[in-house]
């Protein structure tokens, strides 16, 4: 109630209830009830701001967990890489060697190859020559500037002759005895 001046009946009515209690009363309980509604959206906002802050800090420790194991994991897969590199580098380093070994081996194998053919040829060349070689057996009295006078029609090609026949001979070209077999090499027939 205002405060206007208040008659006698006011007055009357005042002493005899508690009618200015009760709106007080009222009026009290509505302040309370408009502090405690101001004070819990304050609370609700401080809360608000409070798990905000937390969301953000929260936030801001994920995300760094997070970049922390983002760059864990880039560190891991970079050694996985590198090992992985070290690995295949290492592998191509043994096939090199390895194929360089085979190439050796291969080219020993052909140069073996071509030294047992030539070896055979040579063999077979001489055996041909040798069957194909005029041969003389030597009579008393002859030498082999007598031989050479034969056979190529001049006395100085006789070294040809002992050269051709030295497991025959012997190391003295002086000494050829009756019945040896020379062979005669490039003799016309």
């Amino acid at each position: 109630m205002s405060e206007q001046k208040k008659g006698i009946f006011d007055k009357l009515v005042d002493a005899v209830t508690d009618r200015d209690e009760k709106a007080a009363a009222v009026a009290a309980a509505k302040a309370a009830e408009a502090a405690k509604a101001e004070a819990e959206a304050e609370a609700a906002k401080a809360a608000t701001a409070l798990k905000q802050a937390a969301d953000s800090g929260a936030k801001a420790a994920a995300a760094e967990a997070a970049r922390k194991a983002a760059e864990s994991a880039k560190a891991a897969a970079d050694a996985r890489a590198a090992a992985a590199q070290k690995a295949a580098a290492e592998a191509q380093a043994k096939l090199r060697d390895l194929e360089a070994k085979l190439e050796a081996e291969e080219k020993r194998k052909a140069e073996e190859a071509a030294k047992a053919a030539a070896e055979e040829a040579a063999r077979k060349a001489a055996e041909e020559a040798a069957r194909l070689a005029t041969k003389h057996t030597v009579e008393a009295g002859e030498t082999l500037s007598h031989i050479s006078l034969k056979y190529y029609k001049t006395a100085n090609r006789w070294k040809e002759i002992y050269e051709a026949n030295k497991e025959v001979i012997g190391p003295n070209h002086n000494l050829i005895k009756p019945g040896q077999v020379l062979v005669i090499p490039d003799a016309e027939k």
